[in-house]
């Protein structure tokens, strides 16, 4: 026997629907109640990335914690204090030390000079290098100079650092 095509077509039409239907009603019931909200609220949050990243493309190149967040009197403070504090728990003294910043908005960063020299034992002033090595913002070195000084070294340490002008 054939079957009727009109049937057969009627069959697969209302299959369709009721398949439609279900997957509608399904998808309906999975969507939590504030799907409209937080999806919102991620477009906002790639809209930003997408912006930080067109805003300032020299900041990707560096590792989290390089660079300090701005070159500002109140951060510059802050490092400064720092680098006394660590001397001095190392049984350093400070004799100088300077933090200068070179404004440099065209690159999306800063960078910012040391000077240092403090006195003290031996052991302390190369634990003190040590620290400097493991600092936050990563410091690079342009000079050291360890000298002996009798009963103790003097150590003179120029380098540089790096802030972002990115707000």
């Amino acid at each position: 026997m054939k079957p009727n095509v009109q049937n057969l077509s009627l069959a697969i039409f209302l299959g369709l629907a009721v398949g439609a239907g279900a997957f509608a009603g399904l998808a309906a019931f999975a969507q939590p109640e504030n799907f409209r909200d937080r999806v919102a609220n991620l477009d906002d949050r790639l809209e930003q990335i997408a912006q930080l990243s067109r805003g300032a493309p020299a900041l990707r190149n560096y590792r989290p914690g390089a660079l300090c967040p701005a070159a500002s009197a109140e951060h510059l403070s802050a490092l400064s204090n720092d680098l006394q504090a660590r001397a001095g728990n190392l049984g350093l003294g400070v004799v100088a030390l300077s933090i200068d910043p070179a404004p440099s908005a065209a690159t999306g960063v800063d960078r910012v000079a040391v000077q240092l020299e403090v006195s003290g034992p031996y052991p302390a002033a190369t634990s003190f290098l040590a620290s400097l090595a493991a600092q936050s913002p990563k410091i690079f070195v342009d000079r050291v100079d360890l000298s002996d000084k009798t009963t103790k070294v003097a150590l003179k340490f120029a380098g540089h650092f790096y802030c972002s002008t990115a707000t």
